[in-house]
């Protein structure tokens, strides 16, 4: 017979960075080639969990269809990642035509969760799903708390703009030349909060 598990057993307090990606327009995808696009996005979260997250700290906690739940410990390991998948995403579509190519958006937040045996939750789940909104194609948005912890990082000029339905204000940046956008949403916990 299995032992009930106390509360305390089931779930552990610890700060992590998560982010949350998805497909842009997949539904549109799957639509004009569906088993050519699942095939390309399964090659894709299967280059994801063998070559991008060992050795980064992470993992894939979920997958549903063409959503990505990933924790990792460092939030500059989360944007050495994004920015990884952003150009292995890139080189899934290089040559094909600009209707078929497979887009990343990316939100990235990092906070308190629960780590329980199957998952992770918290506020801060809902806060990088927010920023994933947010996202455009090609695009990492990023918390100000992730923000903070990258700026030695940036390489480039930081300019200052208003988000999407008054939300706050963003900074944008390129990471690395000719990278991809990251965008960092200045107020984030106010615009989790809209």
């Amino acid at each position: 017979m299995t032992r009930a598990r106390s509360p305390a057993e089931e779930f552990t307090r610890v700060v992590r960075t998560v982010m949350m990606a998805d497909a842009v327009e997949y539904t549109r995808l799957m639509q004009l080639d569906e088993a050519g696009t699942v095939k390309r996005w399964q090659a894709f979260v299967d280059h994801l969990v063998d070559q991008l997250l060992p050795g980064s700290g992470g993992s894939l906690v979920k997958s549903l269809g063409d959503g990505l739940k990933i924790e990792l410990r460092d939030p500059r390991a989360a944007v050495r990642v994004a920015l990884a998948m952003q150009e292995a995403i890139a080189q899934t579509h290089a040559g094909m035509a600009h209707e078929y190519r497979l887009w990343l958006r990316i939100g990235i937040h990092v906070s308190p969760m629960i780590a329980g045996r199957h998952d992770v939750y918290g506020h801060g789940l809902n806060l990088a799903a927010r920023l994933l909104t947010l996202a455009g194609a090609g695009e990492i948005v990023v918390s100000a708390e992730v923000r903070d912890r990258l700026t030695p990082d940036i390489d480039g000029d930081l300019e200052e703009r208003v988000a999407p339905g008054d939300l706050g204000h963003v900074v944008s940046g390129l990471l690395e030349d000719g990278g991809p956008r990251v965008v960092v949403l200045v107020d984030a916990v106010a615009a989790a909060h809209q």
